[in-house]
């Protein structure tokens, strides 16, 4: 068997039709990933380079459906492959294909897929719908990038953690594993056709510490990514606007290694850019762990967020732990810092392994410059609870180290609201999921680990969805609510915008939830969806381990509105969101899932 084997379906045809009305790649909402195809098309995370996640144009999933005896389950997909006795689990969300021109040995034609990669290092096109005498779930192609190089979660493979990206204009995916196998052992980023799933000429693309040891890559120093063992590769894929450029995140397990931005080159098919989150020997430097990976804005310019730096290195030189970084597209002069932003109090932070980046940042869709003096902002959360607000036209820190740390809020160079805020009893962060500490936010005393979401409604209000933990007292690991807040970016015509918690979800007492995302009909009807992944600390191999569960609430009222069946989704992965496309919401566990309308 080859290093990367492609296993044919005995599949007829699929067809297309009836008419369905889904994601817009139009960038009112979720935005457009390189190459953007159909406008129903989901090619990255949370929808798109921004991780908006936003989906305005489902037709049918209003909230009084939603609610009705009509939604439900719709399909699954068939068993994923297992390997060496491990289950498959996808830490990746889905991606969604609206007319993807399939060429296999079994059937030429046009299908609706979803695209999907699992830890165990496949990848797979399922069917979207039932046609052609296969009923949706069925799958049309599937491939194995290798062995995976290494375990985590009690016993998990690292094959494939990260959500992967599809660039429409290429005909591909790019697709981030660690696997023994085509291009040694360790960390690879991957291209596979769309049509069939063959691994494209010339790849993999090895991360290694040669490659990163270059001059002129490394935009932080020297540092070194570490065995494969040491780091993940959690972050979803981004890419450049033009698609050039595909932005891998790590975040790091072992001593001596750091965090890192990896740029590839994938016309070149090598490194051409990296930045490390630390230059120093210590654990915990600057690691870029969350779910949705990098961000990029219509300029190409680059945010990542970083979680612990060593502790008491307070403000040395090119250490950028507990840190929102905004980098301009590499060019000649590779990575190099263009702003960054880091809270008041990060040196207790770093302290607490209270992390930032556990949160990536959601770039908010331009604002009238008429209503307020920030029409571009970026949010970010934490696992203290916190959700912050920056101008990302002018972010506050310097381009060589962190500010000096503090014990003062009001120091805090974030868009701070006006008043005093309860747990500072002075202006403040916004903290949204309680009680606030300075001392336990680590583990399952962690407030957040999830990026929020972003709608506009019809009455002009723009709004962030956050989903965490309130915790029942500052030292209690127990949850309680609320667990999924609304809230709203306050604007003044000539003054910098904030936030202020406008209403939340009063009876859910969730564990471990995901990015929350947002379906609506245009700027009505918005229905807010969230994954609770309740096995953060326990093994996903454990008949013990309690299952996630999928919830729908109204984002007008807040109110819940469905919630899945006890035991109906599988055992999946951490930190992950649903994707939603032609009104159907489309989950990742141990397979992938699919819940809607019934005929």
């Amino acid at each position: 068997m080859s290093d990367v084997d492609r296993v044919r379906p005995l599949a007829a045809a699929v067809l297309c039709f009836g008419v369905w009305v889904g994601l817009g790649g139009d960038g009112a909402a979720a935005g457009d990933a390189p190459g953007a195809g159909s406008p129903h098309d989901v090619l990255a995370f949370m929808g798109g380079p921004q991780r908006i996640g936003w989906f305005p144009h489902q037709e049918h999933l209003t909230p009084e459906v939603v609610a009705s005896a009509n939604f439900g389950a719709l399909w699954r997909s068939e068993d994923l492959d297992a390997y060496a006795g491990k289950p498959a689990h996808c830490y990746a969300a889905p991606l969604y294909l609206d007319a993807l021109v399939l060429k296999t040995p079994a059937w030429t034609g046009t299908i609706r897929a979803v695209i999907a990669g699992t830890s165990n290092a496949w990848v797979y096109c399922i069917a979207a719908e039932n046609a052609g005498g296969h009923a949706a779930g069925a799958i049309l192609w599937r491939t194995s990038l290798g062995a995976p190089a290494h375990v985590i979660d009690g016993g998990v493979p690292m094959g494939i953690l990260s959500t992967p990206l599809i660039d429409r204009t290429a005909d591909c995916i790019y697709v981030s594993a660690a696997t023994d196998g085509a291009g040694g052992k360790g960390w690879k980023l991957f291209a596979l056709a769309l049509a069939d799933g063959h691994l494209l000429p010339d790849w993999p693309v090895a991360i290694t510490n040669d490659a990163l040891a270059q001059p002129g890559i490394n935009g932080n120093g020297a540092s070194r990514l570490g065995p494969h063992g040491q780091v993940s590769q959690r972050g979803a894929l981004n890419a450049s606007p033009d698609g050039r450029l595909v932005y891998l995140t790590y975040g790091a397990y072992g001593d001596q290694v750091p965090g890192w931005l990896v740029a590839v080159d994938v016309r070149a098919r090598r490194i051409v850019a990296a930045f490390s989150g630390g230059q120093g020997p210590e654990r915990n430097n600057g690691g870029i762990w969350s779910s949705a990976g990098p961000t990029v804005d219509a300029t190409g310019r680059i945010y990542g967020v970083t979680g612990n730096g060593p502790i008491g290195a307070k403000d040395r030189t090119g250490t950028w732990g507990q840190s929102l970084l905004q980098w301009p597209e590499p060019g000649s002069a590779g990575l190099a810092l263009s702003g960054t932003y880091t809270p008041f109090n990060y040196d207790a932070a770093d302290l607490a392994d209270i992390d930032l980046g556990s949160s990536s940042a959601i770039l908010i869709p331009d604002l009238d410059p008429a209503r307020t003096a920030t029409p571009h902002l970026a949010a970010i959360a934490g696992k203290q609870g916190n959700v912050y607000l920056i101008d990302r036209d002018h972010l506050p820190g310097g381009l060589e180290r962190r500010p000096p740390a503090s014990l003062d809020s009001t120091t805090d160079r974030s868009l701070l609201p006006p008043g005093p805020q309860p747990q500072f009893h002075a202006r403040g962060p916004l903290n949204v999921f309680g009680p606030y500490s300075e001392i336990l936010g680590n583990m399952d005393w962690a407030r957040s680990r999830s990026t929020p979401a972003y709608y506009h409604d019809a009455a002009g209000g723009d709004y962030l969805v956050a989903t965490g933990t309130t915790k029942l007292s500052a030292s209690a690991a127990e949850s309680a609510p609320p667990c999924v807040v609304r809230l709203r970016i306050v604007t003044e015509p000539g003054r910098a915008a904030y936030l202020a918690v406008d209403l939340a979800e009063t009876t859910l007492a969730l564990t471990n939830p995901g990015c929350p995302v947002i379906s609506s009909r245009g700027t009505g009807q918005a229905v807010i969806w969230v994954l609770d992944m309740p096995q953060r600390t326990k093994s996903l191999n454990s008949g013990a381990t309690r299952k996630p569960t999928l919830y729908a609430i109204d984002a007008t009222t807040m109110k819940l509105l469905w919630r899945s069946a006890d035991g109906v989704l599988g055992q999946g992965g951490k930190y992950t969101a649903a994707t939603i496309a032609r009104d159907q919401v489309l989950v990742g566990t141990d397979r992938i899932y699919a819940f809607g309308i019934a005929p």
